[in-house]
C-alpha cells in the first residue's frame, strides 16, 4: 500500500527543520507515545535506530526506527518495522516563501502474516493515523 500526503505550516523552514529534529517535541504531535530511545548511532543520522513504544487506544505497540536517508530539508527517510508490517516514509520539506513551508510525505507500507489480513479490511486506517500525525505535527510546529 503506498500514498501521499502534504501539508502547508505557517512557519519559516529552518523551525519546522529545527522542531522536527528535537526528539523532545516528538509527543507534541506522536499521539499515544510513550517512549523513544535511539538505541544505536547518532539519533537523525543515517543508519541510527531507535525504539518507539505507543499506546494505541489501550494496546501496546513497539517499533523500530531506522534512519535510511538524512538529507534534510530535501530528503528525510525513515523505515519502521513492528511486527507484521514495515513502513517506509520519505519525507520531503521546501520552502514556499519566508514564512510558509510544504510538507510531502511519501509512505509506503508492506505488510506479513496476520497483519496482511487487517490491511485489506483496514487500510484506510493506516493512511488516517498518518495524516492524523502529519496534521498534528502542523498544530504543534505553528503553536511554538
Amino acid at each position: 500500500m503506498n500514498y501521499t500526503l502534504e501539508t502547508t505550516i505557517n512557519k519559516p523552514l529552518d523551525e519546522v527543520i529545527a522542531f522536527f529534529e528535537a526528539p523532545s517535541n516528538y509527543p507534541l504531535w506522536m499521539e499515544g507515545l510513550k517512549e523513544h530511545q535511539t538505541t544505536k548511532g547518532s539519533h537523525g543520522q543515517e543508519g541510527a535506530e531507535s525504539r518507539f513504544v505507543f499506546d494505541m487506544k489501550g494496546r501496546e505497540m513497539e517499533m523500530t526506527e531506522t534512519v535510511l536517508v538524512s538529507n534534510l530539508p530535501e530528503k528525510y527517510t525513515v523505515q519502521y518495522k513492528a511486527p507484521g508490517m514495515t513502513n517506509k516514509v520519505e519525507l520531503r520539506y521546501s520552502e514556499i516563501d519566508a514564512n510558509t513551508t510544504k510538507v510531502v510525505s511519501y509512505n509506503e507500507f508492506q505488510f506479513s502474516g496476520f497483519m496482511k489480513i487487517i490491511s485489506f479490511f483496514m487500510g484506510g486506517a493506516f493512511k488516517k493515523q498518518s495524516h492524523k500525525y502529519l496534521d498534528d505535527f502542523k498544530s504543534a510546529v505553528e503553536k511554538e
